[in-house]
């Protein structure tokens, strides 16, 4: 739950002296939208782990991308905070995707049925230290003051640019830069690049997004702008399949080596995340280039993008 009191006089709709702040309300509706999931957190919803990651995500995006053009001090100060307990969640938001693949390649592989339920035993066994890592978060003082802080962000306290235009341009450096770290990242292919690109190119695609929001309405219609975001999906989506592959390959390897008796059946599902890893790796050139057309077409259609600033 809430701390009692959280909400007391916290506004429903943005004040009058935000309502020509469209950074303002944009921080403002995200932080609403963290604190919603917080509470969901605590209530044990399902998916709300998910659910969670995906709004701290969101305000994270808002903050590093425009912090120029917001309180930068405050701004830096409370993305630290978002940044704290996201890490707390991650370790069990990714052991829910580990399980996921592993139960799925473990119902298509023909002797699945020999040594399954035992390695997703083991898989769960090796997890749970993550799950607790999650519990004690939400039961930590720190995400008490990190509400309390959100809870003055609804207030206004981190202001914000009102030029549409600046977030404009601030979104197309961005943009810019991640089509251009993109290549660098394929063509070099380690995996500590691209799960770097994949960060990137989420914090993008939000800042894209929120320029499109009925908060700011930076982008309207016919601007190119959905263009943009549906090549930064596909290429989210390719990139986060690579890792989740990754990830999962090494997490069978490690209980394979653990449990002698699990080796082989570990093996064979690691060869295939692997398998499916590298088809996907071969794809990527393709993703960043759809992303660079995409910001191209942008750019000749909105005046304050400038790729190459």
């Amino acid at each position: 739950m809430l701390p009692t009191g959280w909400s007391a006089g916290v506004p429903d709709t943005a004040s009058p002296e935000q309502q020509d702040k469209p950074l303002a309300r944009l921080v403002e509706d995200q932080s609403l939208a963290v604190l919603a999931a917080i509470d969901d957190l605590r209530h044990d919803l399902p998916g709300s782990v998910h659910d969670a990651r995906v709004a701290l995500r969101k305000l994270r995006s808002t903050l590093v991308v425009f912090r120029p053009l917001l309180d930068g001090d405050a701004a830096k100060a409370l993305e630290d905070e978002l940044r704290w307990f996201a890490g707390e969640l991650g370790g069990a938001r990714d052991a829910q995707v580990v399980r996921s693949r592993v139960t799925s390649a473990i119902h298509g592989h023909p002797g699945g049925d020999d040594g399954g339920e035992e390695l997703l035993a083991a898989l769960d066994a090796a997890d749970e230290p993550t799950w607790d890592r999650a519990r004690d978060a939400l039961a930590d003082p720190r995400l008490d003051k990190l509400v309390a802080e959100l809870g003055q962000v609804r207030l206004g306290s981190l202001a914000g640019e009102s030029d549409p235009e600046k977030l404009v341009a601030r979104t197309g450096d961005r943009l810019g830069q991640l089509v251009e770290k993109g290549r660098t990242a394929v063509r070099q292919g380690d995996d500590h690049r691209l799960h770097q690109l994949r960060k990137r190119v989420k914090r993008v695609r939000y800042a894209v997004t929120s320029l499109r929001d009925s908060a700011v309405e930076a982008l309207p219609a016919g601007s190119g702008g959905g263009r943009v975001v549906h090549a930064l999906e596909e290429l989210q989506d390719l990139l986060g399949e690579y890792q989740d592959a990754v990830v999962t390959a090494g997490v069978l390897d490690r209980i394979g080596s653990q449990a002698p008796r699990l080796a082989g059946l570990a093996g064979d599902l690691a060869a295939s995340q692997r398998e499916l890893a590298a088809s996907v790796r071969a794809t990527l050139p393709a993703g960043v280039e759809r992303v660079r057309r995409a910001a191209r077409r942008l750019a000749r259609r909105s005046p304050a993008v400038h790729l190459d600033r």
